[in-house]
């Protein structure tokens, strides 16, 4: 009899697991969906008159801002001053409500309906310039879309370098050999790698548009990275070396070269991460 029971409530009891988690899973969905439909901007910032779009978005100054289409996000970052001023005023609803209460009250007064006219006309001509069949979405070039796999490709070199580094130390701890091999032979996947990082760096670089505050973490960024290519290479080299004639002067060698090639690659990647999240994302 008892063994009858727990056959029946075994099963019932993993059907009811089941249910609970697939109710959960469902709950925490539609919190995500209601989440996502919230943007902390109605409109576009850039092109007043349009509804902002969830998939177009850039951090900026800590705050996510949404825009309309591909083209509005990039106009926007070549000059963000000239447009943060209609994130704050709300221009479509406001426009909206202007109107509304002037053609209640009867009266105009003609110089600022004139102004508000110039605004409109102005709106108006960048809403005909505006082709959202055409700027929704990425139209990059081909250099451009490979430039977007720099922030996957990047992680490889960097992990490669710096467990390059952990092994060497062990290695010289426990005075074993084996780490050794495995240091080296990770700094020759990081150099291999790193080549590749490099080239899709300069294609992400070549299509991007940063705002002024940002040119010069990217000019870094671009420098070190170029320069920590060459010096995984060289470390590479000089790891050879060590492998081949493990003399006082080639352990020293590659121990250097690995010293300064992790400073370079944990200084490229902070700079990078700051072009991503901004200058102030490491500040406690």
């Amino acid at each position: 009899m008892s063994n009858k029971r727990n056959t029946i409530c075994g099963p019932y009891s993993v059907r009811q697991r089941l249910t609970n988690f697939m109710l959960v899973a469902i709950l925490l969905l539609v919190v995500n969906v209601v989440k996502a439909e919230e943007l902390s901007n109605k409109y576009c910032p850039v092109t007043t008159s349009e509804l902002a779009e969830e998939q177009f978005s850039v951090d900026y100054q800590g705050q996510t801002i949404y825009f309309c289409c591909n083209k509005c996000k990039k106009d926007f970052l070549n000059n963000p001053e000239t447009y943060t001023a209609n994130l704050e005023s709300g221009v479509a609803d406001s426009d909206q409500e202007v109107s509304s209460i002037d053609h209640e009250d009867g009266a105009h007064d003609h110089e600022e309906n004139g102004k508000e006219t110039d605004l409109a006309s102005s709106n108006h001509e960048n809403d005909v310039s505006h082709d959202h069949e055409t700027d929704h979405g990425e139209s990059s070039s081909l250099i451009g879309f490979a430039g977007k796999f720099h922030p996957m490709m990047t992680h490889f070199p960097i992990a490669l370098v710096l467990s390059a580094l952990l092994f060497m130390i062990l290695a010289a701890i426990l005075r074993n050999q084996t780490m050794n091999y495995v240091s080296v032979y990770s700094i020759y996947l990081a150099a291999l790698t790193g080549i590749g990082t490099v080239l899709l760096g300069l294609a992400a670089g070549s299509a991007a548009n940063y705002p002024s505050f940002l040119t010069g973490y990217l000019d870094w960024h671009r420098l070190l990275g170029i320069s920590t290519g060459i010096v995984t290479i060289l470390t590479a080299y000089a790891g050879r070396r060590f492998l081949q004639q493990s003399s006082k002067g080639t352990v020293w060698s590659y121990r250097i070269a690995i010293i300064v090639n992790a400073i370079l690659v944990s200084v490229t990647g902070h700079l990078g991460a700051s072009l991503v999240f901004g200058p102030d994302y490491f500040n406690f």
